[in-house]
């Protein structure tokens, strides 16, 4: 069995990000391994927003 290292916590909303933050930083303190944490923050334009026609690229509307 593989031994574990590091440990990446990602905090998505701010609901969890408290609970799953503390769950992470025991795991890793109680093992002594590494912890990495990533909060992911919501993109307000979207995919849709990118949507934009491109001047001249008529080629890609071949349906």
């Amino acid at each position: 069995m593989e031994e574990v290292k590091r440990i990446l916590c990602v905090c998505r909303m701010p609901e969890t990000c408290r609970k799953t933050f503390a769950y992470g930083a025991s795991l890793s303190r109680r093992q002594g391994d590494e912890l990495y944490v990533i909060h992911v923050i919501h993109n307000p334009f979207g995919l849709e927003g990118w949507n934009l026609l491109v001047p001249g690229a008529s080629f890609m509307n071949s349906s």
